[in-house]
Parts: C-alpha cells; sequence; structure tokens
C-alpha cells in the first residue's frame, strides 16, 4: 500500500440557512491550541463535580448494577465496533479505489453500531466526563474551522461564546461535521450523512425520553473568560504528533472512548459546562 500524506487541513464549501454559501477549511490545532483545550477539559470536569454529578465511571457501575446495561450489550457494542473498524481498515488500504458497496457497507455498520449504543450514550451524557469532552470539542472547533479570505483565513467563531450562540443551523452541521471527519482521518461524504436513516423502535424510543426529560436547572457559579477568549491570534506551529486525549465519537467515526481526563484541584469560579 503506497503511503499516504496526512492532511493538515481540508476546504469545504457551507451552505447557510439562507442559500448562500462561505468558503470553510478546518486545520489541525497546534500544540498550544491542544494545551489549553485540555485545561478547558480539567475545568469543566471539575465545574460538572461541584454541580454534583456523576462520572462516567460511577455512573457506569450504577447502570450495571440496576442492569439498564448488561455485559451482553457490551458484548453486542464491542462485536458491532470491531466490524466497523475492519472495514475502516478495508476502506484505508483501498483509498480512491474503494468501490461503493464497501463504502456502503461502511455506513450500514456505522448505523447499526451507533444504534447499539444510542442509548448507553444517552444515558451517559450527564455526567462529568461528557461535559468535559463538550467543552474540549468546543475549544478546538472555535480554532480549527476558519472563514477562507482572500490573504488569509480567520475563525469562524472567535470564541466559544460565539459558536454558541451560532444560529444558523446548517452553517453548524456541516462545520461540526467537517471537523469531526477530518480530525478521525475520514474522507468527508456529506452527502451520504444528510440521508437520514429508517426510524427504528429503539430510536423512537430514545427521541421521546430525549423530548421529556429536559436537563434540569443547576445554580451556576459567576462566569469565567473561557481561555480562547484570553488567547492571542494561532500560532503557527506544528501539529501535534501523539492523538488529541480526547476522541470525538459522531455518527461516520469508529472509536473507543478513553476514560475522563484528571482532576485538578484548583478552586478559582468556572464557567458552566455547555449542556
Amino acid at each position: 500500500m503506497a503511503d499516504q500524506v496526512k492532511q493538515t487541513s481540508r476546504a469545504f464549501t457551507a451552505t447557510k440557512d439562507d442559500s448562500t454559501e462561505v468558503q470553510l477549511r478546518v486545520r489541525e490545532a497546534t500544540r498550544r491550541e491542544l494545551e489549553m483545550a485540555d485545561m478547558e477539559f480539567s475545568r469543566a470536569f471539575n465545574m460538572a463535580l461541584r454541580f454534583g454529578l456523576p462520572t462516567s465511571t460511577r455512573q457506569m457501575k450504577h447502570l450495571k448494577q440496576s442492569e439498564l446495561w448488561t455485559e451482553a450489550d457490551d458484548a453486542r457494542v464491542q462485536k458491532l465496533r470491531q466490524h466497523a473498524l475492519a472495514i475502516e481498515d478495508r476502506l484505508s488500504e483501498a483509498g480512491d479505489t474503494a468501490s461503493e458497496d464497501l463504502k456502503t457497507e461502511h455506513r450500514e455498520a456505522m448505523t447499526q453500531l451507533n444504534e447499539a449504543r444510542r442509548d448507553l450514550e444517552a444515558m451517559l451524557a450527564h455526567t462529568c466526563d461528557a461535559k468535559a469532552d463538550q467543552a474540549y470539542r468546543n475549544f478546538l472547533m472555535c480554532c480549527s474551522v476558519e472563514v477562507v479570505g482572500d490573504e488569509k483565513a480567520e475563525r469562524l467563531w472567535p470564541s466559544v461564546d460565539d459558536l454558541m450562540q451560532e444560529t444558523d443551523n446548517k452553517l453548524l452541521s456541516r462545520a461540526m461535521y467537517e471537523w469531526t471527519m477530518f480530525r478521525a482521518g475520514l474522507e468527508s461524504d456529506w452527502a451520504s450523512f444528510q440521508t437520514p436513516a429508517p426510524a427504528t423502535a429503539t430510536t423512537q424510543a430514545t427521541d421521546q425520553a430525549d423530548q421529556t426529560e429536559p436537563d434540569a436547572p443547576a445554580q451556576v457559579p459567576a462566569d469565567e473568560p473561557s481561555a480562547i477568549d484570553q488567547s492571542p491570534d494561532p500560532i503557527d506551529e506544528p501539529p501535534a504528533d501523539e492523538p488529541d486525549p480526547v476522541v470525538q465519537v459522531a455518527p461516520g467515526v469508529a472509536s473507543d472512548e478513553p476514560e475522563a481526563g484528571q482532576l485538578v484541584s484548583e478552586d478559582e469560579p468556572v464557567e458552566q459546562p455547555v449542556a
């Protein structure tokens, strides 16, 4: 198999809600940006602990004790994950010569995997780890998604607050998809991603639960500016060689979820984690 050169950026055209188009790119985060994202992870994790949220390990123990998630469920998800990863290896080996049948097989495998772990992810969404993961991803998205201009590229969202206040759903969905696929080293397949999978009893039940069980309001400590608001413009540094400490799990990507980040002991006021 021929050696493949790793992309450091990927350009794409996004369509906004008003049907206008914008030229964007997603790039590798610098070492400094990755270090600052780690700080965002730790800060969000600590704040979630203050709010009384459980860690994913404690929540998983409770789910198994209550038989809401069993060893059989674990085995089923693991089998589907291994199947999806095997197809991804075949896609990587084939490169540009990959057949449409193989791509279709990969999409079907990912659909089965996502459906199998949908319930578990919903039950683990309200943990310290999930809130910290979300803060980490939001920070890196702000750093890595840029508008391509005539002279230079600039951040689409200068701060996390700008990202959270984004009201253009089409723009946000496309940027998030492209960023996720780029980080996973997968080619973009936006047209296929927009095609919804057939509804099943499991997905319908989960969707109903999501609609009827909103997050409970929490007392929020005093806001503190995010690290991205205090940082200068991105520094041209070579991307990190080591993999990111937190792995995004999204449609089209098969990966093993890591354990939560290390807990820090700073006791300063922090901003509310992103819901």
